[in-house]
């Protein structure tokens, strides 16, 4: 499993620093909602909030990502249901943003 974390600081900072970056990667994000994961599939679609996710939706997003979209730590996880696009595309992701910050916003596992 490959993991990302984002500790920017400020409000909603890791947030959106966390959606910049999967969605430069082609990847779309669920609507936030309090307490709850984000699910995310690679591709443009509209994922709806984690209470509007069926079971078989939860067993087949790409990533999920959970944490504190308000102050951080936010953490997205690469699930073994991704395909192999996205899991491409992640691992794009996690060396360009550990080329460009050398770990220091955020690390990868």
């Amino acid at each position: 499993m490959s993991v990302i974390e984002f500790n920017d600081k400020g409000d909603f900072a890791a947030s959106h620093a966390a959606v910049d970056w999967l969605r430069d990667l082609g990847f779309s994000i669920g609507s936030m909602q309090a307490g709850s994961p984000r699910a995310i599939w690679h591709g443009d679609c509209y994922i709806s909030k984690w209470r509007g996710l069926s079971a078989q939706d939860k067993r087949e997003m790409h990533a999920r990502m959970e944490g504190d979209d308000r102050n951080g730590p936010l953490r997205i996880t690469l699930l073994a249901s991704a395909s192999s696009e996205a899991r491409a595309a992640f691992e794009r992701g996690l060396t360009r943003r550990a080329q460009l910050d050398g770990g220091q916003e955020g690390s990868a596992t």
